[in-house]
């Protein structure tokens, strides 16, 4: 990495003394995380990919969630991955063109107390000028379209975008047509490519769904890679 930064309260690790480290004290206002991000701004960085931040402790997650909307509210494009889950954010104003996902769900939600304007395009649940609020869940669980990208806008308000893997969709993800009757979709989809149906279609054992189910990231330290043009900055930080 180009620079380790955070409070290092959990780390045990070796540092390589080649490496600039950023050491700050365990009692602040700002996570480690949000260390990152701000430093990262700081340096004119505006492409921000952040790893790691979830499948541990859920207050942890949900302040990484909340530290990629400070970094879309300061103009830079900040989103948090993992094998089987994606999440960034979108400011009034901004549109934003999510890749085809096959075998996850994409769900919207307001982060603020309202979103208007919200559209959602080439979904298989498509809104147009809609409302989204944070006491309910109208956005959860959408669906990519085949072969299609999904556009989503809005004209006030902060949401936050989810891509999570649906672990009753297709393992094998292959290609299929859809039919227009999403549990029919999801039945042409297995039985075409692998011979089996999803739970979806016949409801499978508890143990059938746990054998599809994707492993999830086995990273432990957050770390934001950083992105600009072809320039890349890595900041190592603790959760």
């Amino acid at each position: 990495p180009h620079l380790l930064l955070g409070d290092f309260d959990s780390y045990e690790g070796k540092v390589d003394g080649d490496i600039p480290v950023l050491e700050y004290p365990v009692e602040k206002d700002d996570t480690d995380t949000m260390l990152a991000i701000k430093t990262a701004l700081e340096k004119g960085y505006d492409d921000l990919l952040l790893l790691g931040m979830t499948g541990g402790r859920l207050d942890h997650s949900i302040a990484n969630m909340q530290s990629v909307v400070y970094a879309a509210v300061h103009g830079a494009k900040a989103a948090m991955a993992e094998e089987d889950l994606y999440i960034t954010a979108l400011c009034g104003g901004q549109e934003a063109v999510i890749p085809n996902r096959e075998g996850f769900t994409l769900s919207v939600f307001a982060h603020s107390d309202k979103c208007s304007g919200v559209c959602l395009r080439d979904l298989y649940y498509p809104l147009e000028d809609g409302e989204l609020v944070n006491s309910f869940p109208l956005g959860v669980s959408n669906h990519f379209l085949p072969g299609k990208d999904a556009k989503i806008s809005l004209k006030e308000g902060i949401a936050l975008i989810i891509c999570n893997w649906e672990q009753e969709f297709c393992h094998k993800r292959s290609d299929f047509s859809y039919n227009g009757n999403r549990t029919l979709w999801r039945r042409s989809c297995c039985e075409s490519c692998c011979g089996k149906k999803s739970e979806a279609a016949v409801g499978n054992s508890a143990d059938d769904i746990q054998n599809q189910k994707r492993g999830s990231s086995s990273v432990n330290e957050g770390a934001a890679a950083v992105k600009q043009k072809r320039r890349r900055l890595f900041l190592l930080c603790e959760k």
